[in-house]
């Protein structure tokens, strides 16, 4: 919902379409490829055990929303990443800064909570189960990096976007 009202907020900004590959989207975009590798095989395990198992059932919508959260992150983000201020009334007005710092806020929390999941491999056993010890071992030792990378860079982004959008095009 934050993401949601944050890009009703930050429409009203000017789109700059010069700006919108750069090194911080295509690092944003590897990262986001790991994320989705991870959390379908996560998806994998956990729909094919589903037997009334309430961790599985909570894993379950667990994964469907964080594939769902991290879409629209990162849609918002390459979009905020090209927006700028049009004129000094966006400039004192700000629109969107309060959800920007809001989901800044939320990606570090995660970020730290990330850091945490490295070392427990074992937090749910329907996919060690699934895949095996050694196979879920080396998944998670793969993927859960760029999970952190994906968490940290998305709020480096947000606090670029944090302070460029609010500033005036840069005409060179």
């Amino acid at each position: 919902l934050g993401i949601a009202w944050g890009y009703i907020r930050l429409s009203k900004l000017k789109f700059i379409t010069s700006q919108f590959l750069s090194v911080d989207s295509v690092l944003l975009l590897v990262a986001l490829a790991g994320s989705y590798i991870y959390l379908c095989f996560k998806l994998i395990a956990v729909s094919t055990s589903l037997q009334g198992n309430v961790a599985g059932i909570l894993s379950l919508i667990t994964t469907i929303f964080s594939i769902c959260q991290i879409t629209e992150q990162t849609v918002f983000i390459l979009d905020g990443l090209c927006r700028c201020a049009e004129n000094d009334n966006q400039m004192m007005q700000k629109p969107g800064r309060a959800v920007v710092t809001f989901l800044l806020v939320c990606n570090l929390a995660l970020w730290v909570v990330s850091m945490f999941e490295v070392k427990k491999t074992r937090v749910v056993r329907l996919h060690e189960e699934f895949y095996g010890i050694l196979a879920w071992n080396i998944i998670t030792h793969l993927c859960v990096p760029l999970i952190i990378f994906f968490r940290f860079h998305s709020a480096i982004c947000l606090s670029k976007m944090w302070y460029n959008a609010y500033q005036k095009e840069k005409t060179t």
